[in-house]
């Protein structure tokens, strides 16, 4: 399974450069203001309780890229999905795991692959087809997602970024609880598998939790796969 490079996504009117550039990177075809303002807007969503793991991220050791294409490996070597099971990654920001080595493996294994959208507060997400060759657009908080044009996608396993986590299989995510919802509508449907994808250096001992918290399956990290004991 190839788990390197995520192609080049060819920019477009009113789009942003993405897939050649460093996780998280946006580069605006109309300035690097916007990118800056994008970037503001999501700290003033994000609450103070998660920057300490933000920061343990960012201190990681490993090249750029690399931690991202160790995750991809793991990934492939401990979970076995069914043929052609739809799969919804996201489109990292600077200070999480860049799933994009995973996304394009995905890919090129037959999975179809969604990107989450934000369609509102309180709403669980949705997510829409992505391809390698896409132009992906800026939406809520300055997150890259498909366009409006691209099919709908409901994923049987969710890749979901982390900020924290314990080995009980609870995360920490920006606090919108997005994630939650959607895994609670998901599972109501049918069987999903939740997978957290994050450094090894986010895990905490005890994430502070609520009753509508869900769990994950599994923890991927570019040092380890880890399973989550139900119970």
């Amino acid at each position: 399974m190839l788990c390197g490079a995520t192609g080049r996504v060819i920019p477009g009117a009113n789009t942003y450069l993405l897939g050649a550039v460093p996780a998280g990177t946006l580069v605006s075809v109309h300035g690097a203001h916007l990118h800056k303002q994008a970037t503001e807007d999501l700290e003033c969503h994000r609450p103070a309780r998660l920057r300490p793991a933000r920061r343990r991220a960012a201190a990681s050791a490993l090249p750029p890229g690399v931690a991202g294409r160790l995750v991809c490996e793991r990934f492939f070597a401990a979970l076995r999905l069914s043929p052609g099971s739809p799969v919804s990654g996201y489109w990292p920001q600077p200070d999480e795991l860049d799933c994009r080595p995973l996304l394009l493996a995905l890919f090129r294994a037959g999975h179809p692959v969604g990107l989450p959208v934000v369609a509102a507060r309180g709403e669980a997400l949705r997510f829409r087809r992505w391809t390698p060759d896409m132009v992906l657009t800026a939406g809520a908080y300055g997150i890259a997602m498909p366009p409006a044009d691209a099919a709908a996608l409901v994923p049987a396993v969710v890749l979901a970024p982390l900020l924290a986590f314990d080995r009980a299989g609870y995360r920490l995510g920006y606090g919108g609880g997005f994630y939650d919802r959607t895994l609670e509508r998901l599972a109501a449907a049918g069987h999903v598998l939740a997978v957290g994808l994050g450094f090894a250096g986010q895990e905490i001992a005890s994430v502070p939790r609520g009753p509508h918290d869900r769990r994950l399956d599994w923890v991927i990290t570019e040092q380890a796969a880890l399973e989550i004991e139900s119970g």
